[in-house]
């Protein structure tokens, strides 16, 4: 089991979260470890399955850090290493680890969780998405003036996350700067226990830690089963600042308009 790799936020960008997943994996190997699990923050998970690891379990709620998507790796399962181009393959013999048991372990593994990567979703699904952040349950919608070609283009590198009610999607005081966007379902804010506001479909949250770079200022949790929100790191905002100007400039103001909005109508706390 692994708790949690430490990296020191200016190391974050460098090779050293890479060294320290390296490190584990050659320890996993030389003591003959089939299988590492491991809890991933949302933002974190595209990271993680590009690496290997695969959903085992619905997301839950992890004490002191919010929601977490269980996963597991199999260290002899080099079929689907090599099938994703794990950076993994070469750092060990894994001839070491028995493959018939990957090969008996794989197919236990869910079909389908509560967390995937948007780039998964086909074309259909895309449509769907784009349609209902399209029909907002507000004045102000966070794609606007999007066609549906920058929508996917922008959210590729997201996460959809299903969450059930009474789960908490942002926990306070939490370090991550992570975005949402409710995509369907509602969502509570909630304050010292105390619900503040409630949030539908596109409507984000998370947007003050992620410009402002500070902890998160509340909790936010599912207030409906059947919760579906979309997760955007703030790495993914940077790199579509860097990458794709113009695109970046329209999110930016529709989530400054929709902060803008909140802070209108009352306290801001998200």
């Amino acid at each position: 089991m692994n708790t949690r790799f430490f990296v020191h936020p200016d190391h974050r960008a460098s090779a050293v979260p890479f060294a320290l997943i390296a490190a584990a994996t050659r320890f996993q190997v030389q003591h003959q470890i089939a299988m590492s699990f491991a809890d991933c923050q949302p933002h974190l998970l595209n990271l993680y399955r590009a690496i290997g690891f695969r959903p085992c379990a619905p997301a839950r709620d992890k004490r002191g850090i919010g929601m977490v998507v269980p996963l597991v790796i199999l260290t002899g399962d080099i079929d689907h290493l090599q099938s994703i181009g794990s950076p993994l393959l070469g750092l060990g013999d894994p001839g070491e680890v028995d493959p018939e048991l990957a090969a008996r372990l794989a197919p236990l593994l869910p079909g389908e969780v509560a967390a995937s990567s948007l780039d998964d979703l086909d074309a259909a699904s895309w449509a769907e998405a784009f349609e209902a952040l399209s029909r907002p349950d507000h004045r102000v919608a966070m794609f606007d003036d999007f066609t549906a070609e920058e929508f996917e283009q922008l959210l590729h590198a997201g996460q959809l996350i299903e969450c059930h009610a009474g789960q908490h999607i942002i926990t306070e005081a939490q370090g991550t700067r992570t975005v949402f966007v409710v995509l369907d379902g509602v969502v509570e804010v909630r304050h010292a226990d105390q619900p503040v506001r409630r949030l539908g479909r596109g409507q984000p949250f998370g947007e003050i830690a992620m410009l402002l770079g500070v902890k998160r200022t509340a909790d936010v949790v599912a207030a409906t089963d059947h919760v579906r929100v979309i997760a955007l790191s703030d790495r993914v905002v940077q790199q579509l600042v860097d990458a794709r100007s113009q695109l970046a400039a329209l999110f930016l103001l529709n989530l400054a308009r929709t902060l803008a909005v909140k802070v209108a109508g009352e306290d801001s706390l998200t």
